[in-house]
């Protein structure tokens, strides 16, 4: 959800942010759409791949 990418980009700018978990490399955004800067700034912060399936919010859980 971008309420809870929003958050974690603001969460990741008071902490000292290290990556844990290397082996997840993607992550799927849906239910509203996004813009570039924050898709942006999300992938560089958390070093992984944000795909979009904006209108297609149900198969979230199958794609997964």
């Amino acid at each position: 959800m971008p309420s809870i990418l929003r958050g974690l980009l603001t969460l990741s700018k008071r902490i000292n942010y290290k990556r844990v978990y290397p082996s997840i490399l993607h992550c799927f955004l849906g239910t509203a759409p996004i813009s570039l800067d924050e898709k942006s700034a999300f992938e560089n912060v958390f070093e992984m791949t944000v795909l979009e399936n904006y209108g297609l919010s149900e198969t979230t859980f199958i794609s997964s």
